[in-house]
């Protein structure tokens, strides 16, 4: 999975872990704070061991081992010199407030002080620690946490850099969901959940449209992106179908070929044609000057033409058009 405009986050982690600092990743539900862990791995060379706190508590709920469990994984991160993920680390303070049945059910009761026991193991340098929260303001209230932890804030991605992200991740969305994605159906679950469901942020929430569509109609395309938003929202079809009209479309490969190259870069690609009427030449009255715009192949020849009567000589013709730019 190939991690963009994260790279702010990623850089001040890795300088808070160089220090032997731990982090705190808190922002919205659904910005990517595990993204940006992901792609902290792939730059930081050092192992790390993830605890799925939700699964360690169902699972430990009955033999009540749930404090030594996590202390297990806890002292294997400091004795390997690995760096302990703990997503979701406000779990963690509502175990030790006693509110555990009410979260994850009547039959789980699991008590102790494993929060302040993982905030003793960070103030002290014997573990390092990477954690993901939702309600960074509520771990605030505690007593010297901004001393164990330095907050990292993931901000929400824009519309546009949604639709990027997405579009060069569609194969992994196409390996997850296991279904086809087309743009058209990623920009048009951009722009529907970004317009109707405020409270959500991107890009997790065009995902989650996605994910959910695809589990209940087999398939992903604008009529049934269409369908599943009009369904939860109540709002008429043709209003969403307006929307997704309206919206800007990424441009691929088909589109460049059509490009005008004239109009895009301005006169470099374009020359007069005096074999033309209506034209500007050396005899006759003055008219208006004419810019054609010229095809990719005409372009990429007049480059080379100048480029070889200039003083640095080209030895091929590039396979690109941006690529004398």
């Amino acid at each position: 999975m190939e991690i963009m405009f994260r790279d702010c986050e990623i850089s001040t982690s890795i300088k808070c872990l160089l220090d032997d600092r731990s982090v705190i990743l808190h922002g919205r539900p659904g910005v990517g704070k595990r993204s940006v862990f992901n792609g902290l791995k792939e730059v930081f060379p050092v192992p790390t061991i993830e605890v799925d706190v939700a699964r360690l508590v169902t699972e430990s709920a009955d033999c009540g081992i749930f404090e030594e469990s996590f202390d297990g994984y806890a002292k294997l991160a400091s004795q390997k010199k690995a760096v302990l993920f703990v997503p979701n680390i406000e779990l963690l303070k509502v175990l030790e407030d006693g509110s555990c049945s009410t979260i994850f059910g009547g039959q789980c009761c699991c008590s102790g002080s494993v929060f302040r026991d993982l905030c003793r193991m960070v103030a002290l340098g014997d573990l390092t620690c990477v954690a993901t929260t939702n309600s960074y303001k509520s771990l605030q209230r505690i007593s010297n946490f901004y001393c164990y932890f330095t907050a990292v804030e993931v901000r929400e991605m824009t519309a546009t850099q949604s639709i990027e992200c997405l579009n060069a991740n569609k194969r992994y969305l196409e390996d997850t969901m296991g279904m086809l994605l087309s743009n058209k159906a990623i920009s048009a679950a951009v722009t529907m959940t970004q317009e109707h469901f405020p409270h959500q942020h991107l890009p997790g929430k065009a995902i989650d449209l996605l994910t959910i569509v695809g589990e209940f109609e087999g398939c992903c395309n604008l009529k049934s992106l269409v369908r599943e938003v009009s369904r939860t929202t109540d709002v008429a079809s043709d209003e969403l179908f307006q929307e997704i009209s309206q919206q800007d479309t990424p441009m691929n490969s088909t589109d460049f070929q059509n490009l005008d190259l004239g109009a895009a870069f301005g006169r470099r690609f374009s020359a007069p044609d005096k074999n033309k009427p209506g034209q500007a030449t050396g005899t006759g009255p003055r008219r208006k000057m004419v810019t054609p715009a010229m095809s990719i192949r005409s372009a990429l020849h007049r480059v080379s033409m100048e480029t070889s009567n200039s003083s640095v000589k080209s030895t091929s013709i590039p396979d690109s058009p941006l690529a004398v730019l």
